[in-house]
């Protein structure tokens, strides 16, 4: 570029252009020519009946330009212009472009218009009356979890004047295509318009990049008849894991060694590693209730109770022997949710013997219980002991 020296610069929306105080126009090398529009297009043409369109040509030098047209080859199109116009710097030229035909049908041809070092296609073409039909070529499912049917739509509508079909065909078994085909109208009638649903059920991970084919009848000579259309999503497992609070997964609580009448609390996490939220019940129920003599106990959620203990690990005593808040809820995607587990054994009832030789060291009742928590989204049932 040059650049004269000394002049104030602001960058124009014409490609690269500076003016300065002394009104210099100053443009890069080959680029000294403006031309609106870059393409012509005739649409829905009938047969005797003339069209016109109207190509300006801005001189954007500081020099005269002698510029040429190169008119089309095909007889419908005509050029209205001499073959070569001297255009003043800073002025326009119109050139009228005339398209007629007995006959309805596609055509495409060339107007070329050069002047000294610039030389620019502008292209032409005409078409029949035809559908048009438009339609979003991405659909993208982001991350999706396995094993469960995901949906999305794709739009096809008909912006053309006459009617047009279509076609989508599917490579995988695991992408389902409702409606398949179908028939739209055209434009500004009903039915114009058609949802295609694109359902997705991939049973194990992967990555699904697939290309639909779309056919369609009815379009214009003048652009391909098959298309494509992209599918994406990452496909993952998901599931629940219950974790205590060094973030192991476990299948089994034990509360120890406690007193009648008292509490003890067990908390844990329910962690969902998988992109959707899942919702979840947990249920507890009493399975085993040892008689009065034995050790106490170490196992299972509820493991024992015994008198052998501190009650500094408990808290005040509550009704039900076992309870887990919240029993029901969601766990959000990459999420956890805390459960709280109660153990409450009741209190112990002495109906029999003297207080003078009373041994409630003796008294000893170990409870054992089956849990569960459940998720109908998943499929999946979580046993804890």
């Amino acid at each position: 570029k040059v650049v004269e020296e000394g002049l104030p610069r602001r960058s124009a929306g014409l490609g690269t252009m500076i003016r300065g105080s002394r009104n210099a126009t100053i443009v890069p090398h080959g680029q000294h020519l403006f031309i609106e529009p870059q393409a012509i297009h005739f649409e829905n043409i009938e047969a005797n009946m003339k069209y016109i369109h109207t190509l300006v040509v801005r001189n954007l030098s500081t020099y005269v330009k002698r510029i040429r047209c190169e008119p089309p080859t095909s007889p419908e199109f005509r050029l209205v212009s001499n073959n070569e116009i001297g255009v003043a710097p800073g002025l326009q030229v119109s050139i009228d472009v005339e398209f007629l035909t007995r006959k309805p049908f596609d055509y495409e041809d060339r107007l070329v218009i050069t002047a000294e070092d610039f030389r620019f296609e502008v292209e032409l073409s005409a078409k029949a009356p035809c559908a048009n039909i438009t339609f979003d070529s991405n659909v993208n499912f982001g991350t999706v979890v396995t094993k469960r049917p995901h949906h999305q739509e794709i739009l096809l509508t008909n912006e053309g004047s006459r009617p047009g079909k279509f076609e989508i065909v599917s490579p995988l078994r695991s992408l389902k295509i409702t409606p398949a085909s179908g028939k739209l109208t055209p434009a500004g009638s009903a039915g114009n318009t058609q949802r295609v649903k694109v359902e997705l059920n991939q049973e194990t991970p992967a990555t699904v990049h697939e290309l639909l084919e779309l056919r369609m009848e009815g379009l214009s000579s003048l652009v391909s008849a098959t298309r494509s259309i992209d599918v994406h999503a990452e496909c993952v497992d998901q599931t629940l894991h219950i974790c205590n609070q060094d973030n192991q997964v476990i299948s089994s609580l034990d509360f120890g060694n406690l007193y009648h009448g008292v509490s003890k609390v067990v908390m844990v996490e329910l962690v969902n590693d998988g992109p959707t939220a899942a919702a979840f019940n947990a249920s507890v129920v009493e399975v085993h209730d040892a008689g009065e003599e034995g050790a106490a106990g170490n196992g299972g959620l509820g493991g024992g109770t015994s008198a052998h203990t501190s009650p500094s690990e408990t808290v005040d005593k509550a009704q039900q022997p076992l309870t887990v808040t919240p029993f029901t809820g969601q766990v959000p995607a990459f999420g956890r949710v805390p459960l709280e587990f109660t153990f409450s054994p009741a209190v112990f009832n002495e109906g029999k013997g003297f207080i003078c030789n009373r041994m409630p060291d003796r008294h000893t009742r170990r409870h054992e219980f089956a849990g569960k928590i459940e998720s109908e989204e998943l499929n999946l049932t979580l046993p804890l002991k």
